[in-house]
């Protein structure tokens, strides 16, 4: 069913299942990093918490309401996470293979939930229609691990001495 221009009614009465699945792969994703990196120090969870939040939510919302510069936005770090993770599983680190297929699973979940007559009502910014808040629960909840989730050590390290 398509919207009518005139009425503003939604394509459906609830929230796309594509839009749950993409929910859920992100909180997934985060729980193989918890189990892959552990997490930080207590003292950094404030600040760190509180930071993860609102970008999640902030990024979640814009795509749940097809904003177009959030969802090509998060598009795109979708594609650089895929690549960065298949390079780090080709030069051998293979705990990086659990996380190239999550990655796939939210580019999977992602494409379909922007192919949906949701995603396209929601393009002409229209009034009314189902809540998104249970999905922003869920955003809150991954920024929350967002927060928590420890450092990636396979970065680039530094060591600055300075001697007399």
């Amino acid at each position: 069913m398509t919207t009518s221009a005139t009425t503003g009614n939604p394509p459906v009465a609830e929230l796309p299942a594509a839009a749950w699945w993409l929910g859920w792969s992100f909180l997934g994703g985060q729980l193989v990093a918890v189990a892959l990196r552990g997490f930080q120090d207590e003292s950094a969870w404030p600040l760190s918490i509180l930071l993860g939040v609102t970008l999640v939510a902030f990024f979640s919302h814009g795509v749940l309401r097809a904003r177009m510069v959030r969802t090509v936005l998060i598009g795109i770090l979708l594609g650089i996470a895929a690549l960065a993770e298949a390079v780090a599983v080709l030069f051998g680190d293979v705990q990086q293979l659990l996380g190239l297929a999550v990655t796939g699973v939210q580019i999977a979940c992602f494409v379909a939930y922007v192919r949906t007559p949701w995603f396209g009502w929601q393009r002409e910014r229209p009034a009314g229609g189902p809540s998104i808040a249970p999905l922003m629960a869920i955003a809150v909840v991954v920024g929350v691990f967002a927060g928590l989730i420890g450092a990636d050590t396979a970065g680039v390290g530094t060591d600055m001495r300075f001697d007399q």
